[in-house]
């Protein structure tokens, strides 16, 4: 089968359409003036057959020649890692990368329970490591402590009364 395309002028197409993406610039109104952004653009398989007059169907085909194989496959992860570069860095519609991940790469995030406990033993210098050491029930510990914190503050007696106020604590300035 003949192909439109050799696999080196692929891998130059490659780059030519990597360049084209990576120094897209985008006009921007800020205060009354137009100013250029650069705005690096999200490549997709889709826009690579575009740019290089191939069709999807031609890219598959050329992906099973061994001659082409190994350009088409790096096409394909580079398009992957842009697309998670542009996710993790905010670029783009990210519910839109997301949905694209999962439709098209399987990519499917999971999350996972933990629902391991964890046991804590401190040494803190007994003389006898051999001894049973006592344990301690953290909620317990804490209750007792919340108490002992509330006997602490809390009044025995009454609080002394206020002086009565009189006259003579008054500042006359008659």
């Amino acid at each position: 089968m003949a192909y439109k395309i050799s696999p080196g002028k692929l891998k130059e197409k490659w780059k030519a359409f990597c360049a084209q993406c990576d120094e897209h610039i985008e006009p921007v109104r800020y205060r009354g003036t137009v100013v250029q952004l650069p705005k690096r653009l999200i490549y997709s398989i889709d826009s690579f057959c575009c740019f290089a007059g191939l069709e999807e169907n031609d890219l598959a085909a050329l992906e099973r020649n061994k001659n082409y194989a190994a350009t088409v496959r790096l096409i394909r992860y580079t398009v992957l890692a842009r697309k998670l570069e542009a996710l993790v860095n905010g670029e783009g519609s990210t519910s839109g990368l997301i949905f694209d991940l999962k439709c098209n790469y399987g990519l499917h995030p999971t999350k996972k329970e933990d629902t391991q406990d964890w046991h804590i033993t401190m040494n803190l210098g007994a003389d006898d490591m051999d001894a049973p050491q006592p344990t301690v029930n953290a909620a317990e510990e804490v209750r007792k402590w919340k108490e002992q914190q509330e006997k602490q503050h809390q009044p025995t007696a009454a609080p002394p009364a206020a002086p009565p106020k009189s006259p003579s604590n008054y500042i006359s300035f008659i």
